[in-house]
């Protein structure tokens, strides 16, 4: 844990991997930056606080879950989106467009970012959300000048 340059994190079973099968193969690695929205930052000070660590402290990994209750156990999905609706309506937002803000707000808020802002490829889209298929399609929120844009980068690349 000394200066690390990546966090990765196991992912369990989910419900489009109940067996936890995909989740094994691919492990989620994030790159530790100094930018102030680095995932992997975030999740590295989210570990230090956790575990008490100082920059440089040594630290094995437990199998206790990265995002845990307050009980211990692990956070489900129902209680983050529960909470962020229930920040949205503090923050002004009724209860019913709260509502609409749900579990796959956040694939697809994380797949249209990769998309449109690092010009993710359709692979790389697959891969970090974890699709065999092309349902991430389903996922994006875009235009048709961002496909042309992408489809640009792509022939520059080759």
């Amino acid at each position: 844990f000394r200066d690390p340059t990546h966090v990765t994190i196991h992912l369990g079973a989910t419900k489009a991997d109940r067996d936890a099968t995909k989740a094994k193969r691919v492990p989620r690695r994030f790159a530790v930056t100094q930018h102030f929205q680095c995932t992997g930052r975030a999740l590295l000070q989210m570990i230090r606080r956790r575990y008490n660590l100082r920059p440089g402290t040594d630290w094995i990994p437990s199998n206790r879950p990265l995002f845990q209750s307050r009980s211990r156990g692990q956070l489900k999905a129902r209680t983050l989106v529960n909470f962020h609706q229930k920040a949205l309506r503090a923050h002004g937002m009724t209860k019913t467009t709260a509502a609409l803000y749900t579990g796959h707000s956040y694939r697809i808020g994380a797949a249209t970012h990769l998309f449109k802002i690092h010009n993710a490829t359709p692979d790389t889209l697959k891969l970090l959300g974890g699709w065999d298929s092309d349902a991430y399609k389903s996922y994006l929120r875009a235009r048709q000048s961002d496909f042309d844009h992408m489809i640009a980068d792509l022939s520059t690349r080759q």
